[in-house]
């Protein structure tokens, strides 16, 4: 298209999550204390090795000037014991500090993903045996394309519209270029596209399309009957619910449309 496309590494590489500067100073804290507890451990059970010996002398310095005796080295064991207990509940107490932090901005930031997450850690996602693709299309066929008949005029309708007669209509908007560099800004680069086939990275890479798809949106906010029908298609996948994959009721569908 003749246009330049700069790549963020950042944005592109994989980004690798690394332990928090607290969670290893207590991972390394609690390997030492059973380091520890293990030697303690065999000097109890009667191996008086010069190895084993010099390691008591560090985790005991007092025994370079008195030796110690058995009651003393089982007091040191069981003090040992208890700060490895308390060191090992409160890493456990800040990795369950850090994940409500990060479900909160989960669940900020996008709610959809935040709900996938929740259901891919109850459920076994692993897909065994796929089902029947007949069965699966007469079975989603029936709930998409079958036709229901609404009451046209409820009563709980008509006393609506009788209460809010007078109530001003909100005023037809204008969608701005910059309102669509801020909503394309959030969305996964590499999702996967819909009926387009255009994937999100370029809408985001090439900023001079933002100007046109402004004055598309609205165009078509104002008049829905000017939209292009491919607009709205999508692409329907399943997901399992649960790991009984051979039943087609037992997936969620998820839809991918263009601009999405």
């Amino acid at each position: 298209m003749g246009k330049k496309v700069h790549r963020n590494d950042q944005e592109a590489m994989p980004r690798i999550l690394k332990e928090p500067f607290w969670e290893r100073c207590l991972q390394k804290k609690i390997s030492k204390l059973r380091a520890e507890l293990g030697r303690l451990t065999a000097f109890l059970n009667g191996r008086r090795t010069k190895k084993v010996l010099k390691q008591i002398g560090v985790i005991c310095p007092n025994t370079q000037f008195s030796p110690l005796t058995t009651g003393e080295i089982i007091r040191i064991k069981d003090k040992k014991t208890q700060q490895l207990a308390v060191t090992a509940k409160r890493l456990a107490r800040y990795k369950k500090c850090r994940e409500r932090k990060q479900q909160n901005r989960s669940f900020t930031n996008d709610e959809r993903m935040f709900y996938r997450n929740a259901v891919r850690q109850n459920t076994d996602e692993t897909i065994d045996h796929l089902p029947n693709a007949a069965e699966a299309t007469s079975f989603w066929k029936d709930i998409w394309e079958k036709s229901e008949n609404h009451e046209q005029s409820p009563s709980w309708l008509v006393s609506e519209r009788l209460q809010n007669e007078n109530t001003p209509q909100m005023p037809s908007g204008e969608i701005i270029e910059e309102e669509v560099a801020e909503a394309i800004r959030s969305v996964s680069n590499w999702k996967a596209p819909g009926p387009d086939n255009i994937h999100n990275i370029w809408i985001k890479k090439l900023p001079l399309l933002h100007k046109q798809f402004a004055l598309n949106f609205t165009t078509w906010l104002n008049e829905p009957q000017a939209m292009p029908e491919f607009l709205m298609q999508g692409n329907t996948f399943l997901l399992p619910k649960n790991g009984h994959t051979p039943n087609p009721t037992e997936y969620r569908p998820t839809d991918t449309g263009s601009f999405n």
